[in-house]
């Protein structure tokens, strides 16, 4: 698979509005995520977006903030592209067999665009695109496409279990299953059973899915 990884300023400022200034994405029973994520901007910026009294006075914050930095962070995210490239051609053809043998299934996915983001927020568009936080070190930042990949090969076989058990059980099991690929990460407050569960399994993805057993870890909201 080709990877293209590039930083575009239009992707981050959306990734700010979407995880600043209100949180969009699924927590899974995470906590404080948004003092977290003040740790790594300017204590100014931050209170600004907060106290900021509509979306648009936000996105003028975001715009500004952004534009006085656009020039420092283009120049790390050549540099950073290069080196994730060149990571990439070293380790890609690895990471898509261990995904083939975790899945039992082909590694269909021919392109991966990725954008560099300046907040640890890394979201995804299956199948279109990933964000990786751009002062990540190479080794994580590959661990992160990692992940990621692993929730595409999800969606591209099993996306048919999302009618069947509804989005918040989609999601809970979709990230359960990095477990088997990042066995790293600790994972989310809402998943470490069936993560726990998933570690002792013997038996295909396939069969693990058809079985049916990981419902009784999942977390009913």
């Amino acid at each position: 698979m080709k990877i293209e990884v590039e930083y575009l300023f239009e992707r981050d400022a959306i990734n700010y509005l979407s995880s600043v200034y209100k949180f969009k994405w699924s927590k899974h029973g995470r906590k404080g995520l948004e003092d977290r994520i003040a740790r790594y901007l300017p204590e100014s910026f931050y209170n600004g977006v907060r106290k900021a009294k509509s979306e648009n006075e936000v996105r003028q914050l975001i715009k500004e903030y952004l534009q006085n930095n656009y020039k420092v962070n283009l120049k790390l995210a050549k540099e950073v592209s290069n080196n994730l490239k060149k990571t990439w051609n070293l380790y890609g053809k690895k990471i898509e067999k261990e995904l083939e043998v975790v899945f039992n299934e082909k590694f269909p996915f021919k392109k991966l665009n990725i954008y560099l983001t300046t907040i640890p927020i890394s979201p995804y568009k299956y199948p279109d695109w990933i964000l990786v936080y751009i002062n990540l070190a190479t080794e994580k930042q590959l661990n992160v496409i990692k992940h990621e990949l692993n929730h595409f090969m999800f969606h591209h076989y099993y996306s048919y279990l999302e009618e069947e058990i509804g989005k918040d059980q989609f999601q809970s099991l979709k990230e359960s299953l990095t477990v088997l690929t990042n066995p790293e990460e600790r994972g989310y407050p809402t998943e470490l059973k069936l993560r726990e569960w998933l570690k002792l399994q013997k038996d295909s993805l396939h069969d693990i899915i058809k079985e049916e057993t990981w419902k009784k870890f999942l977390v009913r909201k």
